[in-house]
């Protein structure tokens, strides 16, 4: 999956998960900063464009303007 290829490349990565039913636990990124919405939902539709926002901006805001500000150096 495109998660596994920007973990490789320590790329910071966001994703929403589905953990239906399971206790397994939601894979997370290997040494690469990640954030992420989990639903206990069947599918993601009843997931609130409310809940990405509140951890998707803060979590691309800060990576951005990081990766932005190596570039100006």
């Amino acid at each position: 999956s495109i998660v596994h290829v920007a973990s490789a490349f320590m790329r910071p990565v966001f994703g929403l998960y589905v953990k239906f039913q399971t206790t397994d636990h939601i894979w997370s990124p290997f040494n690469t900063p990640f954030e992420c919405v989990v639903t206990e939902e069947a599918t993601l539709q009843n997931v609130s464009i409310e809940s990405v926002k509140s951890k998707l901006i803060p979590f691309f805001e800060n990576y951005y303007y990081e990766f932005a500000n190596q570039k100006l150096k």
